[in-house]
């Protein structure tokens, strides 16, 4: 069963939308709820006078328009169906108001786009998912096609962080009837491991181990473990990877990008003040460095302060259901 109850779309008024939303139904148990979004962002820049403001709301009403027209046309594609399908439109930058929504709709997961070639920040829209991904505390699954995966990847650093997107990972796989393959990047290197505290890393498959082969040889002999577990308790095909490399990020990137249609579910820590650090580096090294679809998550404790200010009352905003 899936885990994402209410699952908002983030749609871009694309071609493709409507295939985006079957693959949120495909998220989206029976009887769930499957949100879509539009953020218009024309901005108000230079707009003073009642005359400026009011041609300016007449804009955003036609552009509104279409988008609802079309919001519904990809709707009753989906229907008759029993999950419940709704859309909003709101005036604003798209990041900032996804995020407004889905805290205000307690959404279980973000679906959005994202490039089509490599490295995500090379386009307006990657800029965007980027952003999504770098401030929600709710998981987010970026997509450049919205296509059933055929595979799961969870990267696994034997931590609490990757054990909970094994979790979801393995929920994925159940639900799609397709594999899990468990993935870990062998670097031999406590620092590069940030998830652990000093005295957690003694609990972890590399403590005292004394050099790399040794390493490489408890990571793996941990992995067909976690596997083993995994095929007995929820009856899933789990295939096991064991990589080297000095940079995680960049070796799940390089290695996912040799399979076929590969979803990666990842955990990311949110506990950095800097910007660029909310993400997580492996995270954002591997959304930098393929185009492969990637479902991310923050720490229970992380909060955004993206947020802190609220939209402003005049902006327009239209919510509306496919049963209006």
């Amino acid at each position: 069963m899936s885990v994402f109850h209410k699952v908002l779309v983030a749609l871009r008024g694309a071609p493709d939308e409507a295939e985006y939303l079957a693959l949120a139904r495909e998220l989206c148990p029976e009887n769930g709820e499957i949100r879509a979004i539009h953020a218009i962002d024309i901005p108000r820049f230079g707009i003073f006078s009642q005359d400026e403001i009011r041609g300016h709301e007449r804009l955003i009403r036609r552009v509104a328009d279409r988008i609802e027209e079309s919001f519904r046309s990809s709707f009753d594609r989906l229907r008759p169906d029993s999950r419940s399908f709704s859309g909003v439109l709101v005036e604003g930058r798209p990041h900032e108001e996804i995020l407004r929504e889905a805290e205000s709709w307690n959404a279980d997961l973000i679906l959005t786009g994202g490039a089509r070639h490599k490295g995500l920040e090379a386009t307006a829209l990657g800029s965007e998912a980027i952003a999504l991904v770098e401030h929600s505390r709710r998981p987010v699954f970026v997509a450049a096609d919205a296509h059933r995966p055929k595979i799961l990847v969870a990267p696994v650093n034997f931590g609490d962080l990757s054990a909970r997107g094994v979790a979801m990972a393995a929920d994925l796989a159940a639900a799609w009837n397709c594999p899990l393959e468990l993935v870990h990047v062998s670097t031999g290197s406590w620092p590069l491991y940030p998830e652990f505290d000093a005295e957690d890393w003694w609990d972890t498959a590399y403590a005292g181990t004394g050099g790399e082969p040794a390493l490489a040889e408890a990571a793996r002999q941990k992995l067909a473990e976690l596997a083993e577990n995994l095929r007995a308790e929820r009856g899933l095909d789990v295939q096991t990877k064991l990589l080297g490399g000095a940079v995680p990020g960049y070796a799940i990137a390089e290695h996912v990008d040799t399979l076929d249609e590969p979803l990666v579910v990842m955990g990311s820590l949110g506990r950095a003040l800097t910007r660029g650090a909310h993400l997580g580096e492996t995270a954002r090294r591997f959304l930098r460095s393929s185009s492969r679809p990637l479902l991310t998550f923050k720490t229970e404790a992380w909060k955004p302060r993206i947020l802190d200010h609220p939209r402003r009352e005049d902006f327009f905003r239209r919510e509306f259901t496919v049963e209006d």
